[in-house]
């Protein structure tokens, strides 16, 4: 069980948040728990000890007045707490994330966060979400604890809005009485511009939020620093008692008259958070120091930065530091003007990161293991209930495993206001779905695709003519988008199945692996440095191609080919039942043919599936399960050949056998990691 405060083990956390199947804010709503098993351990196997789990105030309590929770998250939460715990994986929440993609909620987030304190249901209805999640959380030891951070409650996004809102959050959040406390009017009057104010403040109830860039923003800086270390860490600990918080490393810009230089004001202050707690929570971006004149920054620059940026923080606490967003590629729309890693220094960086994170931190963890497109409909996957859509009376709801689906007879039409947007400043999206005939028939489906706007305007329109017996993905390209318009399918053929909606502008790609799931280019010197960071040696359930380096296994050739044997160690986290081979031998090697066997520990099998010409990929059912160890395995070669036995003009002296392109343990052959 948790104790009552945040656990920072004995070892370095290796963390990634876990987005498996969408980007952050629609999380829950794509949650499966048929996969998760399988993904959990995908991560497990990749080196990472430690998955950071967002849990959204709003979606997991809609309403507020009256309270009104989303149950089924509340039993997806906990069934996910429980999977993580039998992956021996540890897990780290972060409290009152303000998004949520599935679900619409009341009031909204940005609404909550200036209420919290002043509004009675909303007070309350925030000390009921801390409760209720303790009261699941206590149950179980994977979790090492919570955070807070500023960016869930991001006070400085209202010096962007008119006077008028800012007069009144000024009031609501508590910002004039903060004043009054701590200032004269004289010394407020002097911090807020004539140009934009035309009179001097003699009254605190006339003081707004300043606006953006104003030298006044350091007053409001400081009151929300102060309520969220003073005051709403400190309440919400006290139910939920492991809570930590994530500062925010970056500063704010104003204006002084006659400046020379643009000045900023930080946050300093906060970065030991409170007397209560020993773990600090950081988060990095190579723009960190930087100008943002520069496109690139070397890796010599980029590790100067990093060692500056957590050189800062160490001179104002002496807790541990957890870096929980370590961003070192973004592409966030909003940011791409900011200063990026130059792609071929990223491997140069990682090496150098790694001793920085090794003297100042106790881990690291990855916004994205993978590159995430980013879905603006509701439930796309209908995974939730069907929730978002709407359907005419020729239209059904049916689950064809894995998929869940509608099913659109003759004159069916599913639609969904477009009621989302998240960072993009591209008007032109793309649309990607999955049709398949209800029938398996092989004549053409005839559906339309319509986006309607608001005043009924026909902004988009295409036919669709496809032969789909099984399951097809459909794709278009520069699909314009406007908030409010209408997305609708409609049939006018025989039946038709449609599932897995997806209509994004972009790609996240923070991830190290791409969308795909395939190694970037960087992979293996990131593998690299999380192999360096652990107290031992990081040892996987299964190598990808990016693993199967000479790094790793000595007798392994370049390009990963094979001669007599390889052998290694390695881990079991699961109870697996298969061991899976993917390999590859050149296709024009004619006749050849080869048997491989297998030693695991004390177990030795012949395998009976032999490995010719073209792609392979073997599967290994186990006699018997194997759980919780290490083991040292053999992967031997009946024979090998020299490559002029097949290409006469080869100047290749090696024997081989094969291309290895992965190998490992597997649950099954229906649950094979990707390639």
């Amino acid at each position: 069980m948790p104790t009552s405060a945040f656990r920072t083990p004995a070892h370095p956390i290796i963390a990634t948040h876990f987005q498996p199947h969408s980007w952050a804010p629609d999380f829950w709503c794509t949650l499966n728990l048929q996969t998760l098993d399988a993904e959990l351990a995908d991560i497990h196997a990749r080196g990472f000890n430690t998955v950071i789990i967002l849990v959204p105030w709003v979606g997991f309590q809609p309403q507020v007045r009256p309270i009104q929770y989303h149950q089924e998250y509340l039993d997806l939460f906990n069934a996910l707490l429980a999977r993580i715990q039998a992956q021996n994986l540890s897990c780290i929440l972060r409290i009152g994330y303000a998004h949520e993609g599935g679900i619409v909620s009341y009031p909204d987030s940005e609404a909550r966060q200036f209420a919290v304190f002043t509004d009675e249901y909303v007070h309350e209805a925030w000390r009921d979400y801390l409760r209720t999640l303790w009261g699941i959380v206590k149950n179980y030891d994977c979790v090492l604890g919570g955070f807070l951070t500023w960016e869930d409650f991001f006070f400085l996004n209202i010096v962007h809005h008119p006077l008028n809102t800012r007069l009144r959050i000024a009031k609501q959040a508590g910002y004039q009485e903060f004043l009054k406390q701590n200032y004269s009017l004289d010394e407020i009057n002097a911090l807020y511009p004539r140009r934009f104010y035309q009179r001097k403040f003699r009254n605190y109830n006339h003081i707004p939020v300043p606006s953006f860039k104003s030298p006044a923003i350091k007053l409001w800086s400081q009151f929300w620093d102060q309520w969220l270390t003073k005051k709403l860490l400190a309440f919400s600990r006290e139910h939920f008692p492991p809570l930590s918080f994530e500062v925010r490393v970056d500063c704010e810009p104003f204006d002084t008259p006659q400046q020379t230089m643009q000045q900023y004001v930080c946050h300093k202050d906060t970065f030991d958070v409170d007397a209560d707690t020993d773990i600090t929570f950081l988060y990095y971006s190579p723009a960190w120091g930087s100008d943002n004149t520069e496109k690139f920054a070397s890796a010599e620059t980029a590790l100067y930065r990093l060692r500056w940026m957590l050189e800062t923080v160490r001179k104002q606490t002496q807790n541990a530091l957890f870096i929980d967003q370590f961003n070192f590629i973004d592409n966030t729309p909003e940011f791409t003007h900011n200063t990026a890693i130059d792609p071929q220094h990223l491997n140069e960086f990682l090496a150098g990161a790694t001793e920085l994170l090794k003297e100042f931190t106790v881990g690291f963890g990855l916004w994205a293991l993978h590159d995430i497109p980013t879905n603006i409909l509701r439930n796309g996957s209908f995974l939730r209930d069907y929730a978002g859509w709407e359907v005419n009376e020729f239209a059904e709801w049916v689950e064809v495993l894995p998929r869940h689906a509608v099913k659109l007879a003759k004159g069916g039409k599913l639609s969904q206001q477009l009621d989302k947007e998240y960072h993009s400043t591209n008007s032109l999206y793309q649309l990607d779905f999955q049709v398949c005939s209800a029938e398996q028939l092989t004549i053409p489906l005839q559906l339309r695709l319509k986006i309607v706007s608001a005043r009924g305007q026909v902004m988009y329109q295409r036919e669709i003519h496809v032969t789909a017996p099984t399951w097809k993905k459909v794709h278009f390209q520069e699909v314009p988008f406007k908030i409010h318009a209408v997305l609708s399918l409609e049939n006018s053929g025989a039946s038709v199945l449609a599932g897995e909606f997806m209509f994004h502008a972009w790609h996240q790609e923070n991830g190290v692996l791409d969308v795909d799931k395939n190694p970037k280019d960087f992979y293996p010197a990131f593998q690299k440095m999380m192999q360096q960071l652990q107290a031992q040696p990081v040892i996987p359930a299964y190598y990808s191609k990016a693993m199967l380096t000479s790094e790793n296994f000595s007798e392994l050739y370049p390009e990963q080919w094979m001669s007599h044997k390889i052998s290694g160690q390695l881990s079991t986290n699961l109870c697996y039942g298969a061991f899976f081979i993917r390999a590859y031998v050149p296709a024009h090697w004619e006749n050849y043919c080869n048997q491989l066997s297998l030693q695991l520990g004390e177990m030795h099998i012949v395998i009976p599936t032999e490995v010719f010409a073209g792609y392979n990929e073997i599967i290994v059912p186990l006699p018997t399960k194997i759980s919780y160890q290490t083991l040292n395995f053999v992967l031997e070669s009946s024979k090998v050949v020299s490559p002029k036995q097949y290409d006469v003009g080869s100047q290749d002296a090696r024997l081989l056998s094969l291309q290895l392109l992965a190998l490992g343990f597997c649950e099954s052959g229906d649950t094979l990691p990707p390639l």
